[in-house]
């Protein structure tokens, strides 16, 4: 069975966000990825930083999100 060839994108890397936060401004519309999401996704490296420092684990499951004065 033969795969499906990939659709081609219209826009890749920075022209992609860039025209998503377009349309999300100029059509209120919520964008692919948020504020929030990255967000989070800091959170997440800076854990992994602290815990590569201090020999710890990461808790990843369940909790509170918020920390630091964020609330996501």
């Amino acid at each position: 069975m033969a795969l499906a060839k990939p659709k081609e994108m219209e826009r890749v890397a920075q022209g992609y966000s860039l025209h998503e936060f377009y349309e999300a401004v100029t059509q209120s519309k919520t964008p692919a990825t948020s504020c929030q999401d990255n967000i989070k996704s800091l959170r997440m490296v800076f854990d992994v930083i602290k815990a590569c420092e201090t020999s710890q684990s990461i808790d990843s499951g369940g909790g509170s999100n918020e920390r630091d004065g964020f609330n996501l």
